[in-house]
């Protein structure tokens, strides 16, 4: 989406929106749109604030961009995402200036630890880059559409797949960014079941149903979490074949390696979180590792805390 020649509004008129103007000036901006009616009406630097509802009947697609200036901004494109606007939205970034969504959210890898890397290099080496090949992964535990996941890269490329999280937030914004996709809100584990599920405060990658990890940051919210199992859900949506799978759940890993049918699916890529390992030699005696390495995979990388096993 290019802006030249389009009026701008700024959403946020608080101090990232009072800093856009004194770095960009207010040259092809409309005004402020702001969600606090308290600041209906005023006046700030130079420019007039807006209610949402005044700025919906007065946004021109064709003619205009929204540029969001305030510091929640997965909350704000959720909102203008679901009102129809999410091809004219754009951020801004202190000393960039207006930067795409996608730029604002993401890094260069958008994988947390790099793991990105080792799936392209693994599936680029097959050819199944190369050849207008279109995948499908499966993502459990997906957290956010770019920010620190693991499945971006193949959206990007044409890949389509699943993403599950028990977050109804994370699901929200996947459901926005990866229409595409199936997005999921519920949790995984063995067996159907309903547990509590704990959310942190500024931490929602770090969201457990591990009454033993509760402790590890500020509990925010508890929530009981209806849970399925992961092949259930497979067979409701008519899964014949997965390219990698990504298990990311914040300790309940085990339970959900235990359960999948690799024989059924059989991955060529999965990647798999291992809290609390301090080595490579540590990730050899877990029962996870040894269940892999029964299902006929092989330990290729390990980034951290995540491990990567190719099927032979």
């Amino acid at each position: 989406m290019s802006i030249m020649n389009k009026r701008i509004w700024l959403f946020g008129a608080g101090k990232i929106g009072k800093q856009y103007v004194d770095e960009c000036g207010t040259e092809c901006c409309v005004g402020f749109v702001d969600n606090d009616q308290k600041k209906s009406g005023e006046t700030v630097k130079g420019l007039r604030v807006h209610k949402y509802s005044e700025f919906k009947d007065k946004f021109n697609q064709k003619e205009e961009v929204v540029c969001i200036t305030c510091a929640n901004t997965d909350d704000i494109y959720l909102q203008l995402s679901e009102d129809g606007f999410a091809e004219c939205v754009r951020a801004y970034l202190p000393g960039k200036g207006i930067i795409s969504i996608e730029d604002l959210w993401g890094q260069c890898i958008h994988s947390q630890l790099g793991e990105e890397v080792g799936l392209m290099h693994y599936f680029g080496g097959k050819g199944f880059l190369d050849e207008g090949y279109k995948g499908f992964y499966l993502d459990i535990g997906a957290y956010h559409p770019f920010r620190g996941n693991n499945t971006w890269w193949a959206y990007k490329k044409g890949w389509r797949g699943i993403n599950i999280d028990a977050n109804e937030e994370s699901m929200r914004l996947f459901r926005a960014v990866r229409p595409d996709d199936i997005n999921i809100c519920c949790g995984v584990s063995d067996r159907d079941e309903e547990l509590e599920y704990y959310m942190f405060h500024g931490a929602a990658g770090m969201n457990t149903f591990l009454s033993e990890r509760k402790d590890v940051r500020e509990v925010e919210n508890v929530k009981l979490i209806k849970m399925r199992n992961i092949n259930d859900i497979l067979e409701e949506y008519n899964v014949e074949r997965i390219d990698f799978v990504d298990i990311d759940v914040e300790g309940i890993e085990e339970k959900i390696v235990n359960t999948f049918n690799w024989k059924k699916y059989s991955p060529k890529c999965v990647l798999i979180e291992l809290l609390g390992q301090m080595s490579i030699e540590d990730i050899l005696q877990t029962p996870i590792h040894k269940k892999m390495k029964a299902e006929g995979y092989f330990l290729k990388s390990y980034y951290t805390v995540t491990a990567l096993y190719i099927r032979k």
